[in-house]
């Protein structure tokens, strides 16, 4: 857009200022870590937008209708992906200039399957590594029939905003409810996963 971003924030210190290759690692993962608690902070702000705007929880509800969870029907709406634009990427992009060095493969691949496994039906506990990286225990409450858990445990890659904006909840081990809405049902081929929210009011 040839704007320069408000803040240049050079990271490339943490994975610099030793040679040995394990604390080179430890850092560059810890410049990606920092990099990505900024992109959450945006979109944990946006999620909270589409639960209580009608306008953006009518797209979001689709994604919420479905009643059984699965890294392989995770699917939100494609019009999820053009809202973001505005509310994470154009912010991010213009406020924030990162540098940092190498960000390290396995890492990456952590990253793009959590949103997959956070929508997985395993009940594998992460133990204490969940107060920072949401598994798929702390998802489901999001995803909960049930009231205590509305608007709750809006992060995706991070649980940081969540706690520290008091709307996290841990769930007991036992703890596994049931998922969708009550008033909507679940899509039941792909025009109506497609077209349905564009139908004014239905999902209000």
């Amino acid at each position: 857009m040839g704007i320069k971003p408000l803040f240049a924030i050079d990271l490339t210190f943490l994975s610099k200022f030793s040679n040995a290759w394990p604390l080179h690692l430890l850092g560059a993962i810890t410049a990606s870590f920092l990099v990505l608690q900024v992109s959450e902070f945006f979109y944990y702000w946006f999620h909270r937008l589409q639960h209580s705007n009608s306008f953006f929880w009518r797209f979001h509800a689709e994604h919420h209708s479905l009643e059984e969870m699965s890294a392989f029907n995770s699917n939100h709406h494609f019009s999820e992906e053009i809202f973001r634009i505005p509310f994470l990427i154009i912010p991010v992009s213009l406020l924030f200039d990162f540098e940092q060095d190498y960000v390290p493969w396995i890492w990456v691949f952590f990253i793009r399957w959590q949103g997959y496994f956070e929508h997985s039906s395993t009940r594998l506990n992460l133990g204490w590594v969940r107060y920072v990286f949401p598994d798929n225990r702390f998802h489901r409450i999001h995803h909960s029939v049930e009231r205590q858990h509305f608007n709750k445990n809006f992060g995706s890659g991070s649980a940081i905003w969540d706690i520290l904006f008091g709307t996290a909840y841990y769930p007991k081990a036992t703890e596994w409810p049931d998922v969708g809405l009550p008033n909507v049902r679940e899509p039941q081929n792909l025009t109506e996963f497609l077209v349905r929210p564009f139908r004014r009011g239905r999902h209000s």
